[in-house]
């Protein structure tokens, strides 16, 4: 059968930023767990350091990341937001209408001199 909704079998994702050098697994989780079950969680191991904490429950993801924001681990605060869907990939970043590429084009400098040589 055609799955409907992708987002649920990866789990709901928070982003955590923010992190000590000294930051665990282990504190993360203890910090997390108190949410609901835990799915992965996912450390990065070079700086800048963050994490994935994924949880199986969107409400307890919700919870997570209001509860968890400005909890400190190691000294340092973390910042915790819900991390975007993988699934609908990068295009999200793009401004609506602003794929025509010229809206972008007057502010970046390596298009920007080919575009102002060709108006005189």
């Amino acid at each position: 059968p055609p799955r409907r909704s992708p987002e649920n079998n990866d789990g709901y994702r928070l982003h955590v930023a923010d992190l000590d050098e000294e930051c665990r697994k282990a504190d993360l989780e203890e910090v997390f767990m108190k949410y609901g079950p835990l799915k992965e969680i996912w450390l990065a191991s070079y700086a800048p350091f963050y994490a994935f904490v994924v949880y199986r429950d969107r409400m307890d993801a919700q919870d997570a990341c209001e509860g968890a924001d400005g909890v400190r681990i190691a000294g340092r605060r973390l910042r915790v937001s819900l991390a975007k869907p993988r699934h609908r990939g990068p295009r999200e970043r793009f401004v609506p209408g602003g794929n025509r590429g010229d809206r972008d084009g007057d502010y970046r400098s390596d298009r920007g001199y080919s575009r102002h040589s060709s108006r005189y």
